[in-house]
């Protein structure tokens, strides 16, 4: 679909969901090496 559901985040479009991911992981990395993976 056009959307994704991130628990705790809602609804992102899908076209901006790889860059949302990679700031997700961008900023979850500096504090937290279990991250998303």
């Amino acid at each position: 679909g056009l959307f994704r559901y991130l628990p705790g985040h809602g609804l992102v479009l899908e076209a901006d969901f790889e860059m949302f991911l990679n700031e997700i992981l961008h900023n979850t990395y500096q504090e937290n090496t279990q991250g998303l993976y």
